[in-house]
């Protein structure tokens, strides 16, 4: 109420039509915002540098695993910058063809590392049972924060 004006407002029905149909309504994790991406603001590890990196000779020594082993997935991480900093080297894994439904993407292993200006580490990551299971084919991507 204003200034003692009573005023009523009729009802409105919401529609979706910019962009957004029937099927985006039923869906809980769908964003209902239009002019915002349903995305994350900041990739994981955001902001931990100022300085640039880049990453190299990824090594996979092994193309299958037995039931009970382990892969280790490695590569080498340079920092090309002038000053020192940090960054997260992170690693995916896909399954394909396996009986239970598999995320897209799963974060197997992370790795914070600090380097010096022209310094190069290698990170390492080893996957067993736990990581990849069921058995079946593994896709997976290495790549650093704001790569993946």
């Amino acid at each position: 109420m204003l200034a003692g004006i009573k005023a009523a407002l009729p009802h409105a029905a919401v529609s979706y039509a910019q962009g957004c149909d029937a099927s985006c309504t039923d869906n809980k994790y769908t964003s209902k915002y239009l002019d915002v991406a349903n995305t994350p603001q900041y990739a994981f590890g955001y902001g931990l540098s100022y300085t640039t990196f880049a990453l190299s000779s990824l090594r996979v020594p092994a193309v299958s695993v037995s039931p009970g082993g382990t892969l280790t997935v490695s590569a080498d991480i340079t920092n090309t910058g002038s000053v020192a900093g940090d960054d997260v080297v992170q690693l995916y894994t896909h399954q394909d063809g396996t009986t239970i439904l598999q995320p897209v993407r799963r974060l197997n292993g992370f790795q914070r590392v600090t380097l010096a200006p022209g310094q190069t580490r290698t990170v390492t990551f080893t996957l067993g049972r736990g990581n990849i299971w069921p058995p079946g084919p593994v896709h997976g991507s290495l790549g650093r924060q704001e790569e993946v």
